[in-house]
């Protein structure tokens, strides 16, 4: 094991979303200990050369857990897909009933690449852009109503099961509102 002493690390953005689901997870959630090494985007460390050999995507999140052979995996929804079925025997994050863990796995495929896009998109443009470009953002505000009113009419407020489950970490975690947060 490391010299850090955790289960595992978990490299993260202090500002991204996608990090502080899969902390969220292990901190308070499942109970694991982690050791994050938070990347400076301005300094573009996340496309450093030894940081893709791991992650050919060059993106945060990206966990890897020493308890399970060293195993690396990337992307916040298949770090919790994994934390669930390896830590979780509790159902803290997940459910029991199968018919439930397939709407489980339908809710972590909904804020997938397009309404990722969609949030990091309006963010850019309302942020960070050097200009001003207000049919762009008129355009990703319509997209976020379209994505929060898919969630409003979400009828347990919980989106699978009856307690915060990974679906709820994965949406709550890309700033997606949901009845209950």
């Amino acid at each position: 094991m490391p010299s850090h002493g955790k289960q595992s690390i978990l490299y993260t953005h202090t500002s991204g979303p996608n990090g502080w689901k899969a902390q969220i997870s292990l901190f308070v959630q499942l109970g694991l200990t982690c050791h994050s090494i938070y990347l400076g985007f301005k300094k573009q460390e996340q496309k450093a050369p030894e940081h893709r050999k791991l992650n050919p995507n060059g993106r945060i999140s990206m966990l890897i857990d020493h308890h399970n052979g060293d195993f690396v995996i990337w992307e916040s929804n298949a770090i919790l897909s994994h934390l669930v079925d390896k830590y979780d025997k509790d159902h803290k994050l997940t459910v029991a009933d199968e018919k439930d863990q397939h709407r489980v796995t339908q809710w972590l495929f909904f804020p997938g690449p397009d309404k990722g896009a969609c949030i990091l998109r309006l963010f850019w443009f309302t942020h960070s852009h050097p200009e001003r470009i207000p049919s762009a953002i008129e355009r990703y505000q319509k997209d976020m109503l379209c994505v929060i009113g898919v969630l409003a009419n979400e009828p347990s407020g919980w989106l699978v099961g009856s307690s915060r489950s990974r679906t709820y970490r994965s949406s709550h975690g890309t700033g997606f509102p949901s009845r209950g947060s």
